[in-house]
C-alpha cells in the first residue's frame, strides 16, 4: 500500500515557517498560488527559501502572515520596475545578469535596471555594457544630454543614414570637425543640396568639377598652380 509523506505546509498567503518550527534540513511548503515557496532551516539555524521567484509589485513577505523577513539569496521579479532583484540580507537589489550574444563564449554583461524583451527599447542607466559582439534592434539611445561623452573605438562597418531629411547637423558653429577626408575610401563625392540648389562636387583625375543635378550640366572649377 502506498504511503504519502506530507511536508509541513500552509495555504495562507505569505506564511513562512519560523526557525523554531523546523529542524535543520527539514522542509516546509507554502502552496498559496501567489506566494508559494519551499523553505528549509540551514546549518546556521536560519530559514531559507528555495523558490520559486515571486512575481509581484510589492516585495515578498512585506505583509507577513508567519515568520517576518526574507531569505538570503531570495529572488523577486519586481513588476513595478521590471527588475529581477535579490535579497542581500539587508535589502533587495537589482541582480546582475548575463545574456548570451551569439554563442557560449560571447556574452553581454549588464545590470538589470531596465527591461530587455525582444526588439523593444534597451536602456542602460549609468551602468557598464561590455560585449565582444552586440546586435541591438529597435530604438537605441546613447546619452541623453549634450554633456554626455560618447566614445566609439573601432570602425563603422555600415552606412550611416539619418532618420529625417535636412534636420540634423554635422558639428555646429563653435564645435566643428577638424578635417573632412574625401575619396572612394572615405566619403566619395560631395553632395550639396538645399531648397534652392542641388550640386555634386566630383574629383576627376586632374581637376575638380561640379555638376548641377537639376540641369545635368557639368562645370570645370578653374584652378591655377601656385608655389608652395
Amino acid at each position: 500500500m502506498a504511503i504519502n509523506f506530507l511536508l509541513k505546509r500552509s495555504n495562507t498567503a505569505s506564511k513562512r515557517p519560523t526557525a523554531a518550527q523546523l529542524d535543520i534540513g527539514e522542509l516546509s511548503l507554502n502552496y498559496e498560488q501567489n506566494t508559494a515557496g519551499v523553505f528549509f532551516e540551514d546549518s546556521n539555524g536560519d530559514v531559507r527559501k528555495v523558490g520559486p521567484v515571486e512575481v509581484s509589485a510589492s516585495a515578498p513577505n512585506s505583509s507577513p502572515a508567519g515568520s517576518s523577513g526574507n531569505s538570503l539569496g531570495e529572488l523577486w521579479y519586481d513588476t513595478g520596475t521590471s527588475n529581477l532583484k535579490v535579497w542581500t540580507g539587508a535589502s533587495f537589489v537589482s541582480a546582475t545578469s548575463s545574456v548570451a550574444a551569439g554563442g557560449s563564449d560571447t556574452q553581454v554583461q549588464f545590470n538589470s535596471t531596465g527591461s530587455l524583451a525582444g526588439s523593444s527599447n534597451l536602456t542602460f542607466d549609468g551602468t557598464t555594457l561590455t560585449a565582444a559582439g552586440l546586435s541591438v534592434t529597435g530604438n537605441t539611445t546613447l546619452g541623453d544630454a549634450a554633456a554626455d561623452d560618447i566614445t566609439l573605438t573601432g570602425s563603422i562597418a555600415s552606412s550611416v543614414v539619418l532618420k529625417a531629411d535636412s534636420t540634423y547637423n554635422l558639428g555646429e558653429d563653435l564645435v566643428r570637425w577638424a578635417n573632412i577626408y574625401a575619396d572612394n575610401v572615405y566619403s566619395g563625392d560631395l553632395h550639396l543640396k538645399n531648397d534652392r540648389g542641388d550640386y555634386t562636387l566630383i574629383e576627376e583625375e586632374d581637376a575638380l568639377t561640379i555638376r548641377n543635378n537639376k540641369t545635368g550640366k557639368v562645370y570645370n572649377i578653374v584652378m591655377t598652380e601656385r608655389e608652395v
